[in-house]
């Protein structure tokens, strides 16, 4: 068994001292179960694990803990049977930090624009898809966000008859580059049957030719307004 100098640096035990470690002395409860596990397969005969980056998190010798990543390769002998193992671990703290940090605030903006009642979308021109499309469509427009991933004009068919020009309108001149942002007011029926006034606002992505690749927006929700406005009127 050798380990290379540098395992100290990670977990801050030398060669020696790892070597006379158990499992359980060197991985975290959770990461210990995920370990064992791969090994009863290896031992199985399923080495899908090998050959593929497995990340552990470790004890170091000060209380503190460190993510890794390993890379396990079998080595073979003469005849092909199994004769040993090698292995390349490396701290990756930094990155996972990186990337719980970013599900937190993904996790949030998710949670922010669920409870918005607006929607943020952004939509693949060339190739008419939707990309992302916020979860208040669904309190929006009464479809879920698959509705309008499997169907990019999900957001148009629902636009009565009178409105549907003008938005066509504006969304045409925007992806023949004739405008940089197209606004427009109109009214969508409901699958349950009723009635409500939104309000788009789009602007166009270009790549380096010029040419419009994506339509960045926001759809809110003005019933509201327009009703407030209507009663006005009527008071007039």
């Amino acid at each position: 068994l050798y380990i290379s100098p540098s395992a100290e640096m990670l977990r801050g035990y030398s060669p020696a001292e790892v070597t006379a470690q158990t499992a359980d002395q060197i991985l975290t409860p959770d990461s210990l179960v995920r370990a064992r596990r791969i090994v009863e397969g290896v031992l199985k005969g399923d080495g899908s694990r090998l050959g593929r980056s497995i990340e552990l998190e470790m004890k170091r010798r000060d209380g503190t803990r460190v993510w890794t990543e390993s890379l396990v390769t079998q080595l073979r002998g003469p005849s092909g049977e199994v004769s040993g193992f090698i292995g390349i671990t490396r701290d990756i703290s930094q990155r996972r930090q990186i990337q719980e940090e970013l599900q937190s605030r993904n996790a949030l903006l998710e949670t922010i624009f669920a409870n918005l009642r607006q929607i943020f979308f952004s939509l693949d021109v060339r190739r008419m898809r939707v990309e992302h499309i916020s979860p208040s469509c669904e309190a929006i427009y009464g479809l879920p966000a698959e509705a309008f991933l499997e169907n990019p004009m999900a957001w148009f068919e629902p636009i009565v008859d009178g409105d549907r020009a003008q938005v066509a309108e504006g969304f045409d001149a925007l992806k023949r580059g004739e405008r940089t942002e197209s606004v427009a007011e109109f009214r969508i029926r409901r699958p349950d049957g009723s009635l409500s006034w939104l309000r788009s606002r789009l602007r166009a992505s270009r790549d380096a030719d010029g040419d419009v690749t994506h339509f960045h927006g926001f759809v809110t929700d003005i019933s509201a307004r327009k009703r407030l406005e209507e009663q006005l009127l009527q008071a007039q």
